[in-house]
């Protein structure tokens, strides 16, 4: 009889630590506790702030990347004279603030970024990589249409 005082003793207790956890938890929680977006250097435009009311592209690339080479070159050799209204930004995302703002547009379109060519349009279409003009330049030229 002597265990059966000795666990009814013990169960307030833990009733009271488990509230007590629960309680940190959810204050913990409700602070932001499980937040894990990416905060971009506020002296930094926020994604688009320059080209609110505007059409258009913004590409994400490395500078080793053989694709983003061939995206890059059908970009400024074909795009930019077919679509002179659409304004063309790109970012190299070796350096860390521009790949943090592309993790903040993958956050925003709500997709796993990481590879590159990543190409982001104006009305929140998007496409990884970059094949051929024929195959690739074409999905770019009727995203673009659609802007």
């Amino acid at each position: 009889m002597s265990k059966k005082v000795e666990k009814l003793s013990k169960k307030p207790i833990l009733n009271y630590i488990l509230i007590a956890i629960l309680a940190i938890l959810a204050i913990w929680v409700i602070a932001g506790g499980f937040s894990n977006k990416i905060s971009i250097n506020s002296s930094k435009p926020s994604i688009a702030d320059d080209l609110k009311g505007k059409k258009y592209a913004i590409l994400f690339h490395l500078d080793s990347c053989p694709h983003c080479h061939h995206a890059k070159a059908f970009i400024d050799n074909t795009l930019k004279s077919e679509f002179p209204d659409v304004v063309f930004k790109e970012y190299e995302v070796s350096n860390p603030e521009n790949a943090a703002l592309m993790q903040a547009y993958g956050e925003k379109l709500q997709v796993r970024v990481g590879p590159v060519p990543f190409i982001v349009f104006s009305n929140d279409k998007y496409m990884f990589g970059f094949g051929s003009p024929e195959d690739s330049g074409k999905d770019y030229r009727n995203f673009l249409k659609d802007l």
